[in-house]
């Protein structure tokens, strides 16, 4: 009986259906046939019906198929190789073992002694160790050391408020003994008589007590001390109690002395007890750090931090000595000569230059001296207002002055001071002697109430 096969299908339906009734695919173009010519079971897939979807199942049967065919002749060639392997150590042994003893039967048959062919022993070459050689150990001597040439002085120029003291301090010098060496080498009459601009030249510190040779390779062996020093902090440990360096001196300047620090000491106590500054005792200790310091005030700020230690030498103004009542002379003394001093010269200290001070603020201006004063001279401070143009003056004894009220300004303004200190000698009025550079100070004037 003829029958139509859907193409899509495989659906075998009657000869005269146009559409197969399992997937709807057309049946027109498709001839009808028999059952007894099935060819060879491959469908006959045209696109032109469509449902391409319905053959992808075979494509991937196929794909499937091989994948598996493939897998499983690589687990046959294994499984071979795991047989073959032992089989053919196995026979390649015995082969050895039949043709070792056809040898020896050989021997024996020729009459030849067995132990001329006796197998050696295969020694296998071993990594002796080289043996060590006891040789002397030569130790180098040590390096001749080079001698530093003598530097040569230091030059240094003067810039606008630069004071002595501080251009020594520069140079590496910790004692004002060299101000008159400077002063000397730089045919000055006085430290006040730098001016802004000029060249000094400043002799190089050298270690006191060492010869020139010594002191020219100070700078030579200074990282090697270090080294020694740290090694011998460390080998101390935490609980060591290391003893505070002290700055040796060989003298201290006129006025000037030395505190031993207590163990609650601290630098407000130390500048209340001798009646100065912070900016004072920094200048006369500058090894000393005096971190965060504001030296426009007299404590130097609330975020001045002086770090000391009990038993260091900390540098102080001397107070001055209370003089004392004269014997009633009867006449018939000796006569003594009279000391004058041979350098009195004042310098400046504080405030700073182009300090500002509020209308509640207490001015003191502080300076220092390098001698004492001859009998019946004092100290005279001469004060200019350079906003209202008056003048001031005063006299005192004393290593500082008290700024009176009445010089402050009426007004609200801040008043411009420019002040200097100079050695008065009455019984030489026209003249004065040994003036300071001058400074400026700002002071705000006080509100008076009309």
């Amino acid at each position: 009986m003829a029958f139509k096969v859907c193409p899509i299908c495989g659906t075998r339906t009657h000869s005269n259906a146009t559409v197969c009734p399992t997937c709807g695919t057309s049946l027109a173009d498709v001839k009808a046939s028999n059952g007894s010519k099935r060819g060879n079971g491959a469908r006959q897939y045209e696109d032109q019906f469509g449902e391409t979807d319905l053959l992808e199942s075979h494509v991937h049967s196929r794909g499937e198929t091989l994948l598996f065919a493939g897998l499983l002749a690589l687990t046959a060639a294994i499984c071979m190789a795991l047989i073959i392997l032992p089989i053919a150590a196995f026979t390649s042994q015995a082969a050895a073992s039949t043709n070792e003893t056809a040898t020896a039967a050989a021997i024996q048959t020729l009459g030849i002694p067995p132990t001329v062919l006796t197998t050696a022993p295969i020694v296998l070459a071993t990594n002796t160790p080289r043996p060590t050689l006891s040789l002397p150990t030569v130790t180098p001597a040590p390096p001749t050391a080079t001698p530093i040439p003598t530097e040569g002085p230091c030059e240094v120029q003067v810039r606008a408020g630069d004071d002595l003291i501080s251009l020594a301090y520069s140079c590496g010098h910790r004692s004002m003994d060299v101000l008159p060496l400077i002063l000397e080498m730089n045919n000055l009459d006085s430290a006040e008589s730098l001016q802004a601009g000029q060249t000094l030249m400043i002799p190089r510190p050298t270690v006191e007590g060492a010869s020139p040779e010594q002191a020219a390779t100070t700078q030579g062996s200074a990282s090697s001390e270090n080294t020694s020093l740290s090694q011998s902090v460390a080998a101390a440990g935490s609980a060591a109690t290391l003893t505070p360096t002290l700055y040796p001196s060989a003298t201290l300047l006129p006025g000037v002395m030395w505190h031993v620090v207590e163990p609650n000491d601290s630098m407000i106590a130390i500048m209340y007890e001798y009646h100065t500054s912070a900016e004072v005792l920094s200048q006369l200790n500058p090894e000393v750090a005096f971190s965060q310091c504001d030296f426009q005030y007299d404590s130097g700020g609330e975020s001045c931090t002086v770090l000391l230690q009990p038993g260091q030498l900390f540098r102080v103004p001397a107070p001055t000595p209370t003089a004392t009542l004269s014997p009633t002379l009867s006449g018939s003394e000796t006569a003594t000569p009279t000391i004058t001093p041979t350098y009195n010269a004042p310098s400046a200290l504080n405030p700073s230059n182009r300090a500002v001070f509020q209308r509640d603020e207490i001015i003191t201006l502080r300076w220092q001296s390098s001698g004492v004063l001859a009998p019946g001279e004092v100290y005279r401070i001469n004060a200019s207002d350079l906003t209202s143009g008056a003048s001031y003056t005063a006299d005192t004894t004393e290593l500082y002055f008290i700024v009176p009220q009445e010089w402050q300004g009426t007004d609200e303004r801040r008043h411009e001071f420019e002040w200097t200190v100079s050695v008065f000698n009455p019984n030489q009025p026209d003249t004065l002697m040994f003036t300071t550079a001058p400074r400026t100070f700002s002071w705000e004037g006080r509100q008076t109430q009309s």
